[in-house]
């Protein structure tokens, strides 16, 4: 047999029979590997909660409203955020007032919801700004963001969302 060894000792008699492996060819594998593990953009995106109940259940804040304004801020080259306010017309938890703002940046991959766009409507699952997305935007106390994970969608693909949510409270 042209690939495989035969070896004896022992009384035993064992084949051994392997794949030939040209070794030139094991760098490049590597370097693939390495790339699909280390940049995120050769890996699939994360996905949306499965239930509209899990976002629920792990956001601070969650309401459906209009975009009024999306602001683009940051410093070229360091960081980017959002300053998007909103109408909002129903909550389904926390207790947002009839004008609410978000301020969104990412500290790393899928961090932040970057879709917003004026004049749409969102269902949006917001959590409480960790210290250091509030002091990019100069801020102190309490300031929210949405993740690009957390849920958050145009009310336009959010139609299993809502069925599942149920009617929020009337913002008034």
């Amino acid at each position: 047999m042209a690939n495989s060894r035969v070896y004896e000792g022992a009384g035993t008699r064992r084949r051994n029979v392997g794949v030939k492996c040209d070794m030139r060819l094991v760098p490049g594998l590597l370097l693939i590997g390495a790339s699909l593990f280390l940049c995120p953009s050769a890996s699939a995106d994360c996905d949306r909660p499965r239930s509209a109940a899990t976002a629920l259940t792990r956001a601070t804040v969650v309401f459906r409203g209009v975009t009024r304004e999306v602001k683009v801020v940051g410093s070229p080259g360091s960081w980017r955020g959002w300053i998007v306010t909103f109408t909002v017309f129903e909550s389904w938890k926390g207790a947002p007032r009839r004008d609410f703002t978000l301020h969104v940046t990412a500290l790393s991959e899928d961090d932040a919801y970057e879709d917003f766009r004026p004049g749409e409507q969102y269902v949006v699952f917001a959590d409480v700004n960790v210290g250091r997305k509030a002091e990019r935007f100069g801020l102190r106390g309490t300031t929210y963001g949405a993740h690009g994970c957390g849920g958050t969608g145009a009310l336009s693909h959010a139609d299993s969302y809502l069925k599942e949510l149920g009617p929020g409270q009337p913002v008034p």
